[in-house]
Formats: C-alpha cells, structure tokens, sequence
C-alpha cells in the first residue's frame, strides 16, 4: 500500500507533517509526497507567472503514476487545493482505493475570484489593482517556510480555472471509493473563510460512493486543519482519518 499526498495551493507537503506521515506509519505503507506544478520555487515577482491549470493537473496525474509504482493499493490524501485535485484523480481513476479530503476547496469561500475566469480577468485585475503580483496574509512566522506568499496574480486565475474544470457534479458522482472529508465548521460565523464549507457538503452529497463519511472539527479555527500552528485539531483530525481507515480495511 501508497499514500499519496497532494497539498494546498501555494503550499507544500508540509502543510500536512506530520499527520501524512504518521497515517502511512500506522498502516506499514509507503508515502509519496507530490509537488504540484510551480511550487516550491521562489521566482520573485515571477512565481507562477507562466503556470497553467493543465500544469496543475498533469503534475497530480504524474504523481500518481509514480505513487503506483510505489505499492499495488493506492490512497490519495488531498489538502484544500490538493483536495480538488484528488477528487479528480479518483473521478477518472477508479482504481483508487481510497480518498481522504481535508479542507478540500472545491469553491472558493470568497467569491470575489470568479472574476478571474471572465473574459481579461486577469488582465482587468491587474490593471485596476497597479500590480501583477498578490501577497498572501502572513498566519504566524514560520508560514513562509511552507506557503509561498508573494506571486504572480497568474496563479489565482488558474487556481480559480482548475477549479471550474474538476469541481463538477458529474465527476463526483463517478467517485465509488471509500471517502473521508474532514473541515473546520462550527456554526455560520465561525467556520473555514478559505474554502467553501457549503461547497465541500454538496460535493460530498455527489459523491457515487457507498462508504463516505464527513465530520467537521469545530475547535480546529483553522482552513489548514492538518498544520501544526494553525489548527488546534490536528492530532483529533489523524486519528480520525486512521480510525475510518480502519473500519474500511
């Protein structure tokens, strides 16, 4: 058996250690953390100025190749942008034996990055804002060693394309594998403002699959509800995702 790990946007694999690694410990498998496309570099100004949404995708399909290649069962874990990413592996790989989804962004909580997909969004959104580059609000001083957060206003238009091409009703309803979906929800005013909760319950509601379970942490007060220094659930969140493993296998 394979874990495959997809992390968040502008992120990395460490938007989730130790919790992906510590999973695959408790099952005797092997982890394969991917990189998604443009990540992990720091180019400046330039950072994601030329990545596409197709890169995005062909770099889940690629890790996946290599996760298999890695043990005869795969299981894809996917935080926020990388949850998105996972629910369209398992929509077109049905050998996928299972998926767990933490905080997946399958719609943006801010509505506002739709824009982006209009005809010259990008454009218009650089002209109006004086800039070609966006800066992500700092979360406490150890952030910038696992997000990226100065880049190209380029990677919001294809994050926001990604989005618009995967999150569809008729990929989720080809997803049949077990799947476990964790969020950080505790009444309407206290819950994740990064990704939409009312989006993730609908995709979850889709889903073909017979053995689905959801389960929302009220206290985790964090979108990177796996982060240690972000998330106060993220020991709670593990052993969740183990014991449903568990029960599934």
């Amino acid at each position: 058996m394979v874990f495959l790990y997809v992390h968040g946007g502008t992120s990395t694999h460490n938007d989730g250690d130790p919790v992906h690694r510590n999973i695959a410990r408790a099952f005797s498998a092997n982890l394969y953390l991917a990189r998604l496309a443009g990540h992990g570099v720091d180019m400046g100004d330039q950072t994601f100025a030329e990545t596409t949404a197709d890169d995005f995708l062909v770099s889940a399909e690629h890790a996946l190749t290599v996760a298999k290649k890695l043990g005869d069962e795969v299981i894809v874990m996917g935080t926020s942008f990388g949850g998105a990413l996972t629910t369209y592996l398992a929509s077109r790989h049905p050998e996928i034996k299972a998926i767990i989804l933490y905080s997946p962004c399958i719609k943006a909580y801010d509505e506002r990055i739709e824009f982006f997909t209009k005809p010259w969004g990008l454009q218009i959104v650089k002209l109006l804002s004086g800039s070609n580059t966006f800066d992500s609000p700092m979360l406490n001083v150890k952030h910038p060693e696992y997000w990226t957060t100065h880049y190209d206003l380029n990677f919001l238009a294809q994050f926001q394309s990604t989005l618009v091409y995967t999150n569809r009703k008729e990929n989720f309803e080809k997803i049949k594998c077990p799947v476990f979906m964790a969020y950080w929800y505790k009444d309407k005013t206290t819950q994740d403002t990064t990704a939409s909760v009312a989006s993730m319950l609908a995709m979850f509601d889709a889903l073909g699959s017979s053995n689905k379970q959801k389960q929302a942490f009220p206290l985790a007060a964090s979108h990177a509800i796996i982060t240690p220094g972000l998330s106060s659930e993220v020991e709670a969140v593990e052993k969740a995702t183990i014991k449903f493993l568990n029960e599934t296998y």
